[in-house]
């Protein structure tokens, strides 16, 4: 179960996130979970992954790619 305060626990960790260029994932969340997180238009927001490995894959995959709107760097310096 979630409520509203484990809810903003959730944004916070999601914010924390990002400000190291980072992502919260959730793995193997409840389905009362990812209800309450559709319910409050949150559900895009964290990416939720059936199995540890499977957002493991995911993680690898997104990290070979540079951001939208950012440059692959190339080369050192």
């Amino acid at each position: 179960m979630i409520d509203p305060v484990g809810l903003a626990v959730l944004l916070r960790a999601r914010r924390r996130a990002r400000s190291r260029d980072g992502v919260l994932c959730l793995v193997e969340p409840p389905p009362f979970v990812v209800t309450m997180l559709r319910t409050v238009q949150l559900d895009q927001a964290f990416p939720t992954f059936a199995d540890r490995s499977s957002a493991l894959a995911w993680l690898r995959e997104r990290d070979r790619w540079p951001a939208q709107g950012t440059s692959a760097r190339l080369g050192p310096g």
